[in-house]
């Protein structure tokens, strides 16, 4: 669970609003067991991410570059080093990785917890001091941000639209959601509109 909260935030944020043009590299969830449930209650796929839900269990697919840059990956020593009752490279080389739904959510809120101390660091901080306060709607559907005009129009907008973008829609992927965030950049004083753009870009 630390490494996949880790990549959430580290995905973009510190590295591209401090000027770097890295992209997230690896990923992990620290997920657990679940029940043997067959039973599917619901499914949903997005951009290479699937979440299968049953009565008691969650099975999440995901591409294995978002759980490892290993070349040599082995996934019954994964499983077993992070205590998953499954984990299997699939033929399309992506993952699967069986949990409980206690884990699953635990999970949920670990990522939700870390993008929101990471948004609220960005606050008056030293790469983005035009930023005085950013609120999120529901699941990340939107994320408002106020900024100090003058100072945001000479930073040319930089990169931050974009990476909060980037990591509302990279939580909504875990939900099984077809990400879509709206960032919203007002002015801070006035509360004007100064643009929106929806993340990921059609």
């Amino acid at each position: 669970m630390k490494k996949i909260t880790t990549m959430v935030i580290a995905f973009v944020f510190v590295l591209t609003m401090a000027g770097c043009d890295n992209t997230a590299s690896s990923a992990a969830s620290n997920l657990s067991d679940s029940s043997a449930s067959s039973v599917t209650a619901s499914a949903s796929e997005t951009a290479g991410y699937k979440v299968e839900k049953s009565l008691s269990s969650v099975k999440l697919t995901l591409p294995i570059s978002a759980v490892t840059n290993q070349i040599d990956f082995d996934a019954k020593e994964y499983a077993r080093k992070n205590g998953y009752k499954e984990v299997i490279v699939n033929d399309d080389n992506s993952v699967t990785i069986t949990m409980s739904k206690k884990q699953y959510t635990q999970m949920l809120e670990n990522i939700k917890k870390n993008i929101d101390n990471s948004l609220a660091s960005a606050v008056n901080a030293s790469p983005t001091p035009y930023i005085k306060s950013i609120t999120s709607g529901e699941d990340y559907k939107t994320i408002t941000v106020d900024v100090e005009r003058a100072g945001f129009n000479a930073a040319g907008g930089s990169t931050m639209p974009y990476t909060i973008g980037t990591l509302g829609a990279s939580y909504q992927q875990y939900l099984g959601m077809n990400p879509k965030c709206e960032v919203i950049v007002r002015d801070a004083d006035t509360q004007e509109t100064i643009f929106s753009i929806i993340y990921p870009v059609a």
